[in-house]
């Protein structure tokens, strides 16, 4: 049984690489969209905030005169937006994924230190010792 043990123990630590890089590579293609989702909010704000600057009465009179009311009209067409609102649930959504992948490479880090751990204190033929038992 303890043979059995230490054999699948040393598979799993021999896999743990592999798995441990594929985590890594999933953690960065959601970085890359999380990226590319940023700059798509990004510019869909500074248009906002362009269109509010921009915007003037029916005499050419800036409708937003100040900074206050420039960033209460923003808050306002932000909120009232469809499209950039879509954006920025994606974003959490990515920002989300991107903390739940960290979390399983942590723990697959983790895994390995453990078995190389549990191999290494094995191998050490400490468990064979009669004090041991």
């Amino acid at each position: 049984m303890k043979s059995t043990l230490l054999t699948d123990l040393a598979t799993e630590l021999l896999q743990m690489p592999d798995k441990i890089a594929n985590i890594q590579m999933e953690l960065l293609a959601i970085n890359e969209k999380q990226q590319y989702v940023f700059a798509e909010v990004e510019a869909e704000e500074l248009k906002l905030k362009m269109e509010i600057a921009d915007a003037t009465d029916d005499n050419g009179k800036k409708l937003f005169s100040n900074e206050d009311s420039r960033k209460a009209a923003f808050s306002i067409r932000k909120a009232k937006e469809p499209a950039l609102q879509e954006l920025m649930t994606s974003e959490k959504e990515l920002q989300n994924a991107v903390q739940l992948k960290r979390i399983e490479l942590e723990k697959a880090n983790h895994t390995q230190r453990n078995v190389r751990s549990i191999l290494a204190f094995f191998s050490s033929g400490i468990v064979d010792s009669p004090e041991f038992e």
